[in-house]
């Protein structure tokens, strides 16, 4: 009844035990009340972001049919900016109102996060040990800005007897804007100083991005356009490797490889972190050349799909396909970005 809009109903159950028959009957008893439409919406404790952010992300308008969905939709969006710790909705259920005023209470979380941890990754290729420590500022320059300063340092052994054992990592900060340049928009600039340790050759130099996101039909369908950029050097070079071998695979000093990404993403899982019904398919398509400020010239395309579905209680099958398809436009394809 309440998702149908009755928002005072209220249902009563009744048992009667016929003691001569050992059986048991249950009568429920249900006053659905009047119809209730969403009335005024009030929101308290906001401090930093602003009341017209949080009313952006209203999944209903005034006069709409009462649904608690919508009212979860809502606290979900709120949740997705990361800039809340607490989004709940209360009314007052004594005063019987065709529309009752809503309160939307929130509570922003910390504006200083310290994030920290260690990591161990086994590949064929090598063993890696990681830490990871991040900082996060909640709105710098803007109420609506997330700061993040982060140390990738890594120690990697190589299985294939190579001599050295190289410290490497990556040290980045990045500013996220939301509803820049417009509601629902996501602005993302990263700066970073890396090395890039491999089993033949390593690479060390700057990179940066710039990434602009927006989601469609309440967070299920996300488009995003992405320009990234990389000036690394070539050094620690395996010995048995030739400038015609290294050139084959388009390993250059400098290593510049600036390309264009566009993605689609559609996601229909229940639950993202723990799916157990539902798709999600994924096209991204990737452009490099001259006019990306790129040694290289090509074209990727790559098209991904997942499916879930539960088929007993507690068991869940999943399958995934992704395919990839680049088309070399200059000399060579450049290594990071093959198949």
């Amino acid at each position: 009844l309440t998702q149908g809009g009755y928002a005072f109903a209220r249902v009563r159950g009744e048992i009667y035990v016929e003691k001569s028959s050992q059986r048991a009957r249950i009568v429920y008893r249900a006053t659905p009340g009047p119809m209730v439409r969403f009335g005024e919406t009030a929101i308290v404790g906001n401090a930093r972001i602003p009341e017209s952010a949080i009313r952006a992300r209203l999944a209903y308008a005034k006069g709409d049919v009462f649904d608690p969905e919508k009212m979860r939709e809502t606290t979900n969006q709120l949740y997705g900016t990361g800039f809340f710790a607490s989004a709940t909705y209360s009314f007052d259920r004594t005063q019987i109102s065709p529309t009752p005023p809503l309160t939307l209470e929130v509570i922003e979380g910390y504006r200083n996060q310290l994030k920290q941890g260690p990591g161990l990754g086994l590949d064929n290729a090598r063993y890696e040990l990681r830490y990871r420590l991040e900082y996060v500022r909640k709105s710098v320059l803007w109420p609506l800005a997330t700061l993040r300063v982060e140390a990738h340092p890594r120690q990697s052994s190589f299985r294939d007897a190579r001599d050295d054992t190289p410290l490497g990592g990556e040290l980045s900060t990045s500013l996220e804007l939301l509803d820049i340049p417009a509601t629902f928009f996501t602005a993302t600039g990263t700066f970073a100083v890396a090395i890039d340790d491999f089993s033949a050759y390593s690479l060390r130099g700057p990179k940066a991005s710039l990434v602009i996101s927006r989601p469609f039909l309440g967070q299920k369908l996300q488009l995003s356009a992405s320009y990234s950029w990389q000036y690394q050097f070539l050094f620690r070079v395996d010995e048995r490797l030739s400038a015609d071998e290294l050139a084959g695979v388009g390993l250059k000093s400098p290593y510049r490889l600036g390309f264009f990404r566009q993605s689609l993403t559609y996601d229909g899982r229940d639950r993202p972190l723990a799916a157990t019904r539902g798709v999600y398919l994924q096209l991204v398509a990737e452009e490099s050349g001259d006019f990306a400020h790129s040694n290289y010239s090509y074209v990727r395309l790559s098209p991904e799909a997942r499916g879930y579905l539960t088929t007993l209680p507690g068991f869940v099958m999943a399958a995934r396909l992704r395919a990839g398809a680049a088309l070399q436009i200059g000399d060579v394809l450049p290594i990071s970005q093959r198949y």
